[in-house]
């Protein structure tokens, strides 16, 4: 066997030897913290009509029933709007709900006055990482760095959790 090329096999299996001792705190570093899991919100809506005297106008409310994965105690954010976008029109005022010991979390959603409440509106439940209370917003972040999932968004103020639904009859 050539002496030189059992010198450079040993050279490279010492430089490969010593790259795994450096690689190795950093690997059980990467190990020991835990990534973040995917987080969700799901959703369903239903419009309520409620007739208290058959000569009043009847009143509509919306009755909105989910489940997520965030932790109890979480705060979401619920409006209901004609649509997604510029121009659109909110008919409630900012109602907040909050997360079960379960995961589940309700809400009634009553129309601003002037507003009627109506099918096929759009039902917007956000987790906004920065409202939340202090043991929750050290878990995702306060610009929620750590969220992650496909209901995920972003703008100005950092990400955010968004499920939406239409709301049914």
């Amino acid at each position: 066997m050539n002496t030189s090329i059992g010198v450079c096999r040993f050279s490279g299996l010492l430089f490969m030897t010593g790259l795994l001792f450096a690689y190795r705190p950093l690997a059980e570093a990467q190990a020991n913290k835990a990534a973040p899991k995917i987080s969700y919100i799901a959703v369903a809506s239903r419009l309520e009509t409620h007739l208290k005297n058959p000569k009043e106008k009847p009143t509509y409310t919306v009755v909105v029933n989910g489940v997520t994965n965030l932790p109890e105690g979480s705060r979401l954010s619920i409006f209901v709007s004609d649509y997604i976008g510029q121009g659109s029109t909110t008919f409630n005022d900012a109602v907040i709900t909050t997360v079960s010991p379960t995961g589940e979390f309700t809400a009634e959603i009553h129309s601003r006055p002037g507003k009627v409440m109506r099918a096929n509106l759009q039902c917007s439940v956000a987790f906004f990482p920065d409202q939340q209370p202090a043991q929750i917003r050290r878990k995702f972040g306060k610009r929620g760095e750590m969220l992650n999932g496909p209901q995920q968004g972003g703008n100005s103020g950092g990400a955010y959790l968004d499920a939406i639904t239409v709301v049914t009859e």
